[in-house]
């Protein structure tokens, strides 16, 4: 079988003639390409942890203390004048 060699520039014009799904079925063949060649980053089966902001005590905690500390502080866009704003309270705990 003989392998034929072209540079970047030479497939380009093909390329950009491909419909819209040949566009795409080429991406996913260049994916799965491109994982061949990395060995495998991602196992087919396996679990990943990703992280996501809802146990981000830390970070509720921090936003908890500078609004804490802002508080008593008006806040206006830049160049308008402060104006207060009261939004009732639904919670059955109270509201900051």
């Amino acid at each position: 079988m003989e392998v034929l060699t072209m540079s970047l520039a030479e497939v380009l014009p093909d390329v950009q003639s491909l419909s819209r799904l040949d566009k795409i079925r080429l991406i996913q063949f260049l994916a799965q390409e491109l994982e061949r060649d990395d060995g495998g980053l991602i196992e087919p089966g396996r679990s990943y942890p990703v992280w996501s902001p809802d146990r981000a005590f830390t970070a509720a905690a921090a936003l908890l203390q500078a609004m804490e500390e802002d508080k008593g502080q008006p806040w206006a866009p830049q160049g308008r004048k402060s104006a207060s704003l009261t939004v009732p309270c639904h919670r059955p705990r109270g509201c900051l």
